[in-house]
């Protein structure tokens, strides 16, 4: 009978993969160099030993070795619970191209998984020396076989631990520097401050100046608002250059402690996920004094009792708590600035209440006022919620979402291991007293640059982790919701009623676009456009070995089959057609695009076509963008943009203009158009290709119809009962 050898083949990080590789030509990684290493070492074993290499159970995987992740749900567990459930023979042999493959955890973790091993009847092999541990060589030659196996540990757990410590001893002296002799602890420091040629912070003068007249008008009574209104009309940019003045800004500020010298320490350690955590010094806090001052204590402080003095209930502060039912959430289309509502406590006054923009209120231009009123835009996505019975993210349609999820965290992880090992890498360089100070200057900015990364990465692998976390019950706030609406209209003039559905919503939704005033069709800058994105898809290069590969691999038309690309592909496209139903236009175009372009670059095609701002307010709509993606990690998904639903409410005016909301027009998801009404048509269409609309039916039990306009724009309904299955077709 012969005996089956796996091997087990494992790098730490993406990067080192030769998908992940920055080097595009490299089609060998270590992964492929042990795989090849294992079949050297079986082709070379006797024949009486008859020893055949096992490819059907896959144990390579991108791990670190160094926190026993490839044991606890990776690879490695994997075969070693196989063995012990027999789905594996006991007697078979486990290859490892060198020790430090197995596991660079402490020896005596490491020795426990080894005898756990070996005692299920599994010989390990190291590659590199070939060198074989069974359990009956370690009980009869202990000393000449064990006691070398046991500083292999300790050399492997070694390789992680000196750098850790390395980069711990690094960073106490330069906290030591920092707090004794006023040497900047980092390059990284508020906005209004700088670190010069002797590495120690000194203040931006023309900021700091800034900083005391904001504190002066603030001192004055003057409210961020209006200071932020000033600030806007007079261009003074913020301190970090970019955006614009706003209260919360102000707000942020005002508090801020750096001003009066003031720093929070905080440390990112693998313990704790690498969610940062307060950092004790030596007298037993977590801050200390070591920026320049700008701000008088005293200031600071009458500020601090100010804003305290202000209580929200007598309308002179910020309310703490959301009285609406989109707080948090709504954003401004056309040009990304927050919403604020503003409305009233009174029950009747309420209805009355509207959504404003905060950078029109704020006088930051470019900026539209929105006005979008309250219980309009509540009964649209009361209605859109209704539509996808509750789930705006239908998470149910992906299979496998846990696998995936699982997989997106350990590459994060990975990633965040090899980006601190660059960082204590260049910790032992810094520390090189013969270093010259320009290259030592050049390391504390790839530290900094790097630090800014790893802080990117802690925060996609928190996001990663709520998902999974919350997969399980990702339920729980459909369900809840779908109590909630319920009672609505009934409860809607309640805050706390109000305050409550917010929460739940909040962990549905990341954002709604609001659009108030539609959008505007322009021929001439339809056809610019237009001819530019003609231009991109003509001029990708078919003679490029890796754009061509792409296009070939995914079956797509090559580049110079693109027709020429202007409002002449559409009948009927006018102002009105295009108000009616501007996202038939965008689908469209997204199917040119998703013709002719590679995946990786569909979002930069799609980028070139831009919505053009109108004040139409009789075609507005809004833009929902789930908090969840489940289609996000499906590889071949097109990610051209955001998973979103763009809504328009079809609504009606009282005699007074005030809008009434009947329900749901329709809605745009991918490349697809629901409706409710069989009536309903674009009133226009593409003489190339036009995308499907989908005729939702009243209830579970009702049929849908799908309808795609001919080059002549006839329709041909065709209809699906979903639970009897009979299909059929109609003629339009």
């Amino acid at each position: 009978m012969p005996i089956y050898a796996y091997s087990y083949r494992r790098i730490s990080s993406f990067q080192q993969s030769k998908r992940g590789s920055k080097d595009k030509g490299k089609d060998v990684d270590s992964l492929d160099t042990q795989a090849v290493n294992a079949q050297k070492w079986v082709d070379k074993q006797p024949k009486e030993r008859d020893v055949l290499l096992d490819t059907t159970l896959n144990l390579e995987e991108v791990v670190s070795g160094s926190t026993g992740q490839n044991i606890a749900g990776g690879a490695l567990g994997v075969f070693l619970e196989g063995v012990k459930q027999g789905s594996i023979q006991s007697n078979c042999i486990l290859l490892l191209d060198t020790w430090t493959r197995f596991s660079r955890q402490a020896p005596l973790d490491q020795i426990a998984l080894f005898t756990d091993m070996v005692k299920q009847g599994v010989t390990i092999v190291t590659v590199d020396d070939d060198a074989e541990y069974t359990e009956e060589k370690c009980r009869d030659n202990s000393l000449a076989v064990f006691l070398p196996l046991v500083i292999k540990m300790s050399e492997s757990a070694s390789l992680s631990n000196s750098a850790s410590r390395s980069g711990l001893d690094t960073w106490k002296r330069r906290l030591n520097d920092c707090l004794t002799k006023g040497v900047a602890y980092t390059g990284r420091c508020p906005l209004w401050l700088r670190v010069n040629k002797e590495k120690k912070y000194e203040v931006i003068p023309e900021k700091t100046k800034l900083i005391k007249e904001i504190f002066k008008l603030a001192l004055d009574g003057v409210s961020n608002k209006s200071i932020a209104v000033k600030l806007n009309s007079e261009n003074i940019p913020t301190m970090s250059g970019k955006g614009a003045w706003a209260d919360a800004t102000l707000s942020k500020l005002l508090r801020n402690i750096g001003l009066i010298g003031w720093h929070e320490f905080k440390e990112r350690r693998r313990g704790t996920n690498f969610k940062p955590v307060d950092k004790k010094l030596d007298d037993g806090g977590t801050r200390a004094k070591i920026y320049p001052v700008v701000i008088s204590e005293s200031d600071f402080a009458a500020i601090a009792k100010l804003r305290a003095s202000r209580d929200p209930s007598n309308g002179y502060g910020r309310r703490t708590s959301v009285s609406n039912m989109f707080g948090h959430i709504l954003s401004c289309g056309y040009y990304g600035g927050s919403i604020l509502y503003k409305g009233t406590k009174t029950t009747v006054k309420r209805a009355y209440s509207y959504y404003v923009s905060t950078d029109w209120r704020n006088g930051v231009q470019p900026s539209y006022r929105q006005g979008y009123q309250t219980n309009a835009l509540e009964d649209a996505f009361v209605a859109l919620l209704k539509w996808f019975d509750f789930d705006l993210s239908e998470s149910d349609k992906v299979p496998q979402r846990e696998k995936n999820l699982n997989d997106a965290i350990q590459r994060v992880r990975n990633d965040i291991d090899q980006n601190e090992e660059v960082i204590q890498n260049y910790l032992k360089d810094y520390e090189n007293t013969k270093l010259s100070e320009s290259l030592r200057d050049r390391l504390l900015k790839q530290m900094d640059k790097k630090e800014t990364q790893k802080s990117k990465l802690v925060k996609k692998l928190g996001e990663a982790e709520d998902k999974l976390q919350n997969l399980d019950t990702s339920k729980r706030p459909i369900k809840q919701m779908k109590s909630l609406m319920t009672d609505f209209n009934a409860k809607r003039y309640d805050r706390n009623f109000m305050a409550l559905v917010n929460t739940k919503l909040r962990q549905s939704v990341n954002q709604i676009e609001l659009f108030g005033g539609g959008v505007k069709y322009d021929q001439d800058e339809f056809n610019k456009q237009l001819a530019e994105l003609e231009k991109y898809i003509k001029a990708q290069d078919m003679k490029d070995e890796e754009m061509a590969k792409a296009i070939m691999g995914e079956r797509l038309h090559p580049p110079e089959e693109c027709p020429a690309l202007s409002t002449d592909m559409f009948e009927g496209l006018n102002q009105k057609s295009y108000a009616h139903c501007f996202y038939y236009y965008e689908i469209c175009i997204s199917q040119m695009i998703q013709r002719h372009v590679p995946l990786a670059n569909q979002a930069e095609a799609f980028s070139i076509i831009k919505r053009i701002p109108n004040d139409d307010k009789d075609n507005r709509f809004f833009v929902v963008y789930p908090s969840d993606n489940p289609f996000a990690e499906i590889e071949g998904w097109s990610q051209m943009y955001p998973y979103r639903i763009t809504v328009k409410p079809h609504e009606e005016y009282t005699r007074k203009h005030s809008p009434i909301c009947k329900g749901v027009e329709w809605i745009g998801k991918w490349d697809s158009i629901m409706v409710d009404n069989l009536d309903w048509r674009p009133l226009y269409w593409s003489t190339v290709s036009n995308p499907i609309i989908h005729y939702i039916g009243d209830g579970d039990n009702a049929p849908h119809y799908f309808a795609q306009a001919d080059a002549n724009g006839k329709f041909e309904l065709e209809y699906r009962h979903w639970p009897t299955g009979i299909e059929g077709h109609r003629l339009d």
